[in-house]
């Protein structure tokens, strides 16, 4: 008489839904991912480590994935590998975007480059360590600091008005008049009080009129400066900012 032997099976959605304990020794196979694991008698089917046969040895050129139609996604977070230090791929090209979580990127060998192009978003968000040469063709914003740089105007009682040039700040700085001569800039917590750096330059006009003037700046917390116009006698005045030149920067 033939007999024939069946494992236990199911698709992984239902194996994971029941997530039972398999007996030691019994099988368990996904019909539809093919997942092959062996119960202890203790473990729940989702921490039961896969059995990965060694398979066949894969093709040598290009794999064109034509049929994937879906996301491939990995079994385990965090687990497997692309490549190896010694077997490495050789390009990835990626249409959209490329996330890469608590890692470092690594950029080493002879002749090899780091490249971001196209568009005018691409950017580095943290912390980049370069170790040797560092070569830019065309325009680059690698600087120690945040900066903001605008042509600010005040007249009457009414708030200062600024013409920005660059701002490399995250959120929008804005101005707003206390009382006579004396204004707010706000930010959204990036004024940093031993990191800072403030500049003015009077405008030419002003400079040269019979109401010379200057300013003066307070840091007060990390949201939060105070700036003052003053006559030449010292008192604060209004209408003493007129394109005048300001510049604020939050080094790292």
């Amino acid at each position: 008489m033939a007999y024939r032997i069946l494992f236990r099976r199911d698709t992984a959605a239902n194996w994971e839904t029941n997530n039972p304990v398999l007996s030691a020794g019994e099988p368990g196979f996904t019909t539809d991912t093919n997942i092959f694991k062996i119960g202890d008698g203790v473990t729940a089917w989702s921490s039961i480590q896969d059995i990965n046969p060694a398979g066949v040895t894969g093709p040598t050129g290009d794999v064109d994935f034509d049929n994937i139609a879906s996301d491939v996604i990995a079994s385990a977070d965090a687990t497997y590998n692309l490549g190896t230090q010694t077997y490495q791929w050789n390009n990835l090209y990626v249409a959209g975007s490329m996330y890469l979580g608590d890692s470092t990127v690594t950029v080493s060998g002879s002749g090899t480059n780091f490249i971001l192009a196209g568009g005018t978003g691409n950017q580095v968000t943290g912390n980049l360590g370069i170790s040797g040469d560092l070569t830019v063709n065309g325009t680059t914003n690698i600087r120690p600091y945040k900066v903001y740089s605008a042509l600010v105007s005040q007249t009457s009682s009414f708030d200062p008005t600024d013409s920005v040039l660059e701002s490399t700040f995250n959120s929008t700085l804005t101005w707003n008049r206390d009382y006579t001569g004396r204004y707010t800039v706000s930010s959204s917590a990036e004024f940093t009080m031993d990191k800072l750096f403030v500049a003015f330059s009077q405008n030419a006009a002003l400079a040269t009129s019979t109401t010379p003037c200057h300013y003066n700046w307070q840091w007060y917390d990390s949201s939060t400066l105070f700036v003052e116009s003053l006559s030449v006698a010292g008192a604060t005045a209004d209408n003493l900012f007129s394109a005048t030149s300001v510049e604020i920067r939050v080094y790292n």
